[in-house]
């Protein structure tokens, strides 16, 4: 499964993936299912909301033991500090295989 946690943005080519449009609509996907192959991750949500209740959940599924496997993570926020907060929390949880990319080469703007 390939869930992308985006406010907005769509892949530019599908590739059948679950689309988040918001952290507690990311978190209940991630609830019901414990394999991605891929998430990937955007800092910024829709209105006040950002990724933080998402990076939190997984890090308290990782301190339970219950969190889902994770093959990669994608970071594709536009904002530098967003990124480093969501690739730290990646690593507290050992995810093995993270990458930053831009956005503008996967996804559809607004």
């Amino acid at each position: 499964m390939i869930l992308l946690i985006d406010d907005t943005r769509n892949f530019k080519v599908s590739r059948g993936e679950t689309i988040a449009r918001s952290s507690s609509e990311a978190i209940l996907i991630l609830k019901e299912n414990d394999h991605f192959d891929e998430i990937w991750f955007d800092c910024i949500l829709a209105g006040h909301d950002q990724i933080i209740p998402v990076l939190a959940h997984l890090l308290k599924t990782y301190k339970e033991g219950t969190m889902p496997t994770i093959g990669r993570a994608l970071i594709h926020t536009s904002t530098d500090d967003g990124a480093m907060l969501i690739e730290t929390y990646l690593k507290r949880i050992k995810i093995e295989s993270i990458i930053r990319v831009n956005a503008r080469d996967y996804m559809n703007e607004y």
